[in-house]
């Protein structure tokens, strides 16, 4: 029986290991992800005001919005 509890305590061991290797995955996927938003939010930010600075891009807002 002690055999059978060891075996099982290593198979947990590896299962915590398993997840925590998952969660760090993710942990940097959720990052990149975060990255990813920040630069097009940045670039929206910069084409709008692209947009507002030029002769046409009231014009060109106001045609977007709608």
């Amino acid at each position: 029986m002690a055999a059978g509890t060891g075996s099982r305590l290593a198979r947990a061991k590896r299962l915590v290991a398993v997840q925590e290797q998952m969660r760090r995955a993710a942990e940097i996927e959720l990052a990149a992800t975060r990255e990813r938003g920040a630069a097009l939010e940045a670039d929206r930010a910069r084409l709008l005001a692209a947009l507002a600075s030029s002769d046409h891009g009231a014009m060109l807002l106001e045609a977007t919005a709608k």
